[in-house]
């Protein structure tokens, strides 16, 4: 128990006395391992075995996606089919905000990628219609987690290969929840706009739709194409990635859109960051590796006594954690230290390794809007120049809408497992 308090309690430290989040791993790590008289030449085989993934080569692919994606202005022609169909309606443009977030998320992955390609135009707009610019940034930070969780997505890439869950099972399992937060948050900001008078733009045409539809029907197909082939077989997560890379080029140069003088500091600032999460992966590796080694799951499974049979209990008590985990730690790192608890508790529980990932994944990204560790929060924040302070009581009631969908989506797995147990049968469980 002293070399778990030592673990978790340097690490804490580390982390308030303002240390890099991959450095605290590593250096609370070292210093468990000396106190257990382990081997510390351990590390760096640790930190190795955790980045010998060929499944996580599809991450920088996926940012190379994400970047394409924002640099082609792609964002530009779902936003236009979005504002043709649903822009009319009282508080439209709010709607209009999510709707793109759900279509945009077919392709990006991220929730940054996200903000980026659409939130410097959407804000904007729904300040300059007499939206609140804290709610219009609250709004369009939540919306963009829907990229974490309507597939291809990078956190249920690593998910799958830390834990062996299918990643096909994972990108089909978060449609229905995705689509389902996307109606809760749309509902929101319906109730919303009518308490505040707002009202809708003019009425699109029917040529005006066809217009819109024919412009976005190509990129629309994106998702289709890189879901489909991997749920299907016909391609690895990585393949996905690739095949991702290669549409977005196309359409860049089909729409004539694709600037390649910018494409070398776009490669640049990807593998920059690709190689930042790398470090941060193999230090979260060699944590998890130490909980599980001290055996951390254990000590939990006995904490929760009979309850750890119960897969409800099980997912609540991760929820909790997990969003505690959240405020500081980005998902892939929050995946790869509780991957051996996670674990365990499938285990006893025997709860479906899907539903139960597509819950981790669902709750960490609520941790995109947390502060201090949001990230597509500070990145809407900086957009509109707004301090992240003044925003969080309009952030407040759609984090708690956000918790409820998470909590019934843990309560009710067919939410969930419908499309897996469809598309793959038994092997969904």
């Amino acid at each position: 128990m002293t070399g778990v308090l030592l673990l978790f309690c340097s690490f804490v430290l580390l982390v308030i006395l303002g240390m890099p989040i991959a450095l605290s791993f590593g250096v609370s790590s070292v210093l468990t391992m000396l106190y257990l008289g382990l081997d510390t030449s351990l590390l760096s085989e640790l930190m190795f075995e955790g980045l010998n993934s060929y499944t996580l080569m599809a991450v920088p692919f996926f940012l190379v996606v994400g970047s394409l994606l924002n640099q082609t202005r792609i964002a530009d022609r779902l936003m236009e089919l979005a504002d043709v169909l649903v822009g009319h309606i009282r508080g439209g443009m709010a709607l209009v905000d999510t709707l793109v977030s759900m279509l945009f998320a077919g392709m990006s992955g991220t929730a940054t990628a996200d903000v980026a390609a659409s939130g410097s135009i959407i804000m904007p707009a729904l300040v300059k219609r007499g939206y609140d610019v804290n709610f219009a940034i609250a709004l369009t930070a939540t919306t963009a987690t829907i990229g974490v969780i309507i597939p291809p997505s990078i956190s249920m890439i690593v998910y799958g290969s830390s834990t062996n869950v299918s990643i096909g099972g994972l990108f089909i399992a978060g449609v229905v929840p995705g689509v389902f937060l996307s109606l809760a948050l749309m509902l929101y900001s319906y109730i919303y706009s009518i308490r505040r008078g707002m009202v809708g733009g003019p009425r699109a045409s029917v040529p005006q739709v066809a217009t819109a539809f024919g412009r976005a029907f190509i990129p629309l197909w994106i998702p289709v194409i890189l879901v489909g082939g991997v749920v299907s077989g016909q391609f690895t997560a990585t393949e996905c990635g690739v095949i991702g890379v290669v549409l977005a080029v196309v359409l860049g140069i089909a729409y004539r859109t694709m600037n390649f003088a910018a494409m070398p500091a776009m490669l640049k600032e990807s593998a920059l960051i690709y190689s930042l999460a790398l470090f941060l992966v193999s230090t979260a590796v060699t944590f998890g590796w130490l909980i599980a080694y001290l055996e951390v799951p254990l000590y939990i499974g006995e904490f929760l006594g009979s309850y750890a049979e119960d897969p409800r209990i099980v997912l609540l008590f991760l929820i909790v954690i997990l969003l505690l985990l959240g405020t500081f730690l980005d998902s892939i790192p929050a995946i790869i230290v509780m991957m051996p608890v996670i674990e365990h508790l499938v285990n006893v529980s025997d709860a479906n390794p899907i539903h139960t990932g597509l819950v981790v994944i669902m709750t960490l990204a609520m941790g995109h809007i947390t502060p201090p560790t949001g990230t597509p929060l500070y990145l809407a924040c900086a957009i509109m120049k707004q301090p992240m302070v003044k925003v969080i009581p309009a952030l407040l009631p759609i984090y708690f809408l956000y918790m409820a969908v998470v909590i019934v989506v843990a309560m009710v797995p067919d939410i969930a497992l419908f499309l897996p147990r469809y598309f793959m049968g038994p092997a969904a469980g």
